[in-house]
């Protein structure tokens, strides 16, 4: 823990000093225009246009702290609409409106001035609570969770920023409980319940690491760890392998909702009173809401879980089962949108969008006992035995109606970057061969999945296939260190010894992530009657020179390209100084259907032809005896490419490669040809699979592209490389997969750029697949349990220590070479712990010198048993943790 702080120092140390001043600044601004002595001066009409939202310019109170740009550095409170801020003027009535959702009431002009200067006097009165409080302990922020003044809530969250923009010193510029709650654990501490309570919690924090608040909030790392609420899947309930959640629902009462939701692929709930869910900044709001509407309610917290859950909890991705009464499920579905609010509908006007099966599954009357019976919505995430047989029933082929592709069967929501993290030994790098598969060839994946032997299958058909992959440049596989760097993975200046000059040249090459990327970007070629292929090279050749030329009319006619460097003769290679790397590319790497672009100018190319033939050397020839035979599509042309070369001009060598895209080459050829070919985006999907991805510097191997892994800015977002200054972009059809090993002690600082672009999906020692022999399973069970006690859950023994165990010999072999290493790693030093785990495996040894007995102050000094100097007997109850009297080693 001392390291997050001391990380989080650093940070502020070297934070850019114009970002300083720009945050101060900000908050000068805002105290200066809409200070408490301000808000109190204002009155009228001239109070409602400075402070609320609709009918005065955009330099008011409300339009500052949600939409302006300057205030963006301070914390979003955006999303839901202007009633949050409990008066505005609406345009479509023209009149001033006060309330949610269906209590929103039209108010005069004298009507809305009385509810403004009441919105106006309770704020001023909070801002007076606060100068008075010191902020000393949490106990001051606990005061404002308990207080209290009219309606206007002081946990608002246009209010929470409004007192964050007047005392930066006082409270963080995060205003969602959930992304306050994330920030409080990252640094190892329990979230207090009341929303001012955690803020507080907060800025203990800061204090102890001696950052002013305002700055503490606006820290790189900080924001990170906030904003990774809406994307990390390491949440409390995920408890299920898949990293998705799985939701039980019921569309309507009697879900007379349920065809709607079908025919337009929908799930809707209601509590249409509340409004905008996203107004709410916690759960407790929404309680104290739905017993405002509803005063029977006394304590409703299924329908505050239901709302909750629904707005901020459900995600892309998540299984929802539709339920007719008790026992009836009519449909299973995988959500496809984010929470939406949809004004316009008569009623349940919150919705998500779902891709739905139907089916008409009755359900065993057990299932009336089950947690989802009597709820309107219920996350089952965490009761995996019942969600487990609801996709064993919903997904049994003969009972689908829906004439949806049937390899729906077995098939999830698939991230694009997801991280396989677990203790060692728990088959990380094993299922990545497993999700590299599934994400490649289903068909198989589900055969895989369907077999009695799945250890048998694995290796006779998953690995191959996966191998063949491989070698087809499909997946690529690395391994991250600690020297790993930015260069390797995605292009960096290497040194190479020119054949022309035999001087040292430095050339920029690319890194595996850069190469498997622009494989994927490079699209397919359909109608092809040229036999162009999608992985061709595109040459620059010189005909004899620029412009109109004898050699260009005869390559021309002829079809053909020539070169000189006749004086080499045929055989150049012994003989070339000048013009090697030339040669070379025409003789050696320019291949048959790759594309040549004759050179005019240094901008512009007037022919594009397809290579043909092998290099000649021609003596029939008086010149440019060098020859190769090409197919002229399109000759006598004057196309500049200098935009499409990356603003580049072409240079002196009479041969070299372009890194021209080849769907820029075939958009020339449509413009002169209509039997051009036509390309469609690549639909091959392509894995690039990391092992022990945390032990690499993340920031510093993955640099500016660390952005662009995002699943929205796939294929849309593209960046300039620094040395190659070349334009890439992370296509959608690439997927990474992770490996982390828990018992790395990095895992604490993990940087938090990997944790909020990445699904993690854990996987955890399985009893299941231990071999019941030996006393295996029951060994494995208590030595764990014994771990998790000790230490922790991420220090735990993986199952694939003992899955290949035959006889006592390779268990003692597993013990002496594996287990007793890694726990003497995990517990170094520490025989006390050592003992209580495997006290049969320490060996207890008497000193016998008294005066070095005096100096230490021990009588004896401990070692570990070589497992193979114990009996069979004795061995199998050192592994059960039983101290073994023998003290043979």
């Amino acid at each position: 823990m001392a390291d997050i702080f001391e990380q989080i120092k650093q940070e502020y140390y070297s934070m850019d000093s114009q970002l300083k001043d720009e945050i101060s600044s900000g908050y000068t601004h805002f105290k200066t225009t809409y200070n408490p002595e301000i808000l109190k001066s204002l009155s009228g009409e001239e109070l409602l246009d400075k402070m609320f939202l609709g009918k005065g310019d955009n330099e008011n109170l409300c339009y500052y702290l949600e939409k302006d740009k300057r205030s963006k550095i301070y914390g979003g409170i955006g999303g839901g609409n202007a009633s949050k801020f409990g008066l505005y003027y609406s345009k479509d009535k023209n009149s001033w409106v006060k309330g949610k959702g269906n209590s929103t009431r039209i108010l005069s002009v004298e009507e809305a001035i009385e509810e403004g200067i009441k919105i106006r006097d309770e704020i001023v009165d909070a801002c007076k609570l606060v100068s008075n409080l010191k902020f000393d302990t949490i106990e001051d922020y606990r005061k404002l969770d308990e207080y209290k003044n009219g309606s206007q809530n002081i946990k608002n969250l246009w209010v929470r920023k409004y007192l964050h923009m007047m005392f930066p010193e006082h409270f963080p510029l995060w205003y969602n409980a959930d992304m306050l709650d994330a920030i409080i654990q990252y640094f190892g501490e329990i979230s207090e319940d009341g929303v001012f309570a955690k803020e507080g919690q907060i800025a203990m924090i800061a204090k102890r690491c001696n950052i002013p608040l305002n700055l503490f909030s606006s820290l790189d790392s900080i924001v990170d760890i906030a904003q990774s609420v809406k994307h990390s899947d390491w949440t409390k309930d995920n408890t299920n392998n898949e990293g998705i959640h799985y939701w039980v629902c019921a569309p309507g009462r009697n879900a007379e909702k349920w065809e709607e939701c079908y025919q337009k692929g929908i799930l809707v709930l209601g509590w249409d009173e509340l409004g905008d869910y996203r107004e709410y900044a916690d759960r407790k709001e929404i309680e104290e809401a739905i017993k405002h509407y509803d005063s029977s309610k006394k304590g409703p917290n299924n329908d505050t879980l239901a709302v909750w859950g629904f707005c901020h909890v459900m995600k892309e991705g998540d299984i929802v089962y539709a339920k007719k009464g008790r026992t009836k499920i009519i449909g299973r579905g995988i959500v496809k949108s984010e929470y939406i609010y949809d004004a316009d509908r008569q009623d349940y006007k919150n919705i998500r969008k779902v891709d739905w099966t139907a089916g008409d599954w009755e359900l065993a009357e057990e299932w009336s006992k089950a947690p989802l019976a009597p709820k309107t919505l219920t996350d089952i995430t965490k009761y995996p035995d019942w969600y487990r047989r609801l996709e064993d029933i919903t997904l049994g082929v003969s009972m689908i109606k829906s004439k949806k592709d049937l390899q729906m069967r077995q098939m999830r929501n698939i991230p694009l970057n997801q991280i396989l993290y677990g203790p060692p030994g728990t088959g990380k790098t094993y299922n990545t061969v497993i999700e590299c598969i599934h994400i490649l060839n289903n068909d198989l994946y589900n055969e895989y999945l369907n077999s009695s032997d799945k250890s048998r299958f694995y290796k006779d058909n998953l690995l191959p296939e996966y191998n063949r992959l491989r070698e087809q440049g499909v997946i690529e596989f690395i391994t991250f260190h600690q020297s790993y760097s930015y260069e390797e993975f995605v292009e960096g200046i290497k040194p190479e010894v020119s054949g022309d000059t035999k001087e040292v040249e430095y050339n920029v090459k690319p890194g595996i992530f850069r190469t498997i990327c622009e494989k994927a970007s490079t699209p397919t070629v359909l109608q092809n009657k040229w036999n162009i292929d999608s992985d061709v090279s595109i040459w620059k050749v010189s005909l004899g020179g620029t412009y109109d030329n004898p050699i260009r009319k005869d390559c021309f006619e002829n079809n053909r390209i020539r070169i000189g460097w006749d004086d080499y003769g045929e055989n150049y290679e012994d003989k070339a100084t000048e013009g090697k790397r030339t040669l070379d590319a025409f003789y050696q790497k320019m291949k048959k259907g790759d594309i040549v672009l004759s050179c005019y100018t240094n901008r512009i190319i007037d022919g594009i032809g397809i290579v043909e033939g092998n290099p000649v050397f021609d003596t029939s020839l008086s010149e440019y005896k060098r020859t190769r035979k090409v197919n002229w599509i399109l000759k006598n042309i004057r196309e500049d490419i200098f935009s499409i070369n990356d603003d580049t001009t072409m240079t002196l060598p009479a041969v070299y490669k372009l890194k021209i895209p080849l769907n820029k080459i075939i958009e020339i050829l449509h413009k002169y040809n209509t039997h051009a070919p036509v390309t469609k985006e690549n639909s091959q999907k392509f894995v690039l699979v990391i092992d022990e991805i945390n032990r690499g510097n993340i920031s510093k191997i993955f640099g500016e592209l660390i952005t662009l892994i995002e699943e929205d800015k796939r294929s849309n977002l593209s960046v300039r490389l620094p040395y190659s200054q070349e334009t890439l972009t992370v296509p959608k059809n690439l997927y990474i997969i992770g490996t982390m090993n828990t018992s790395d002690r990095s895992i604490a600082t993990i940087d938090i750029a990997l944790r909020r672009r990445f699904t993690f999906i854990p996987k955890m020692p399985d009893e299941n697949l231990v071999p019941d022999k030996f006393n295996m399973k029951e060994a494995f069970k208590n030595l764990n349990k014994k771990i998790r006690i000790l230490l922790d859950e991420d220090h735990q023994i993986g199952h694939s220590y003992f899955m290949n165990i035959e006889t006592i010999s390779d268990l003692k072999e597993t013990w002496a070479n594996k287990i007793i290493p890694l726990l003497n790693e995990y517990f170094y030093g520490d025989w006390t712990k050592l003992r209580l785990l495997i006290p049969g495996f320490i060996s207890e040894n008497p000193i016998e010198d008294k005066e070095l007995e005096d100096e230490i102050g021990e009588n004896c000094y401990y070692r570990f048993k070589n497992p193979f100097s114990l009996s069979d007997d004795d061995f199998i109850k050192a592994t059960m943790g039983r101290k073994i009297e023998t003290d043979k080693d």
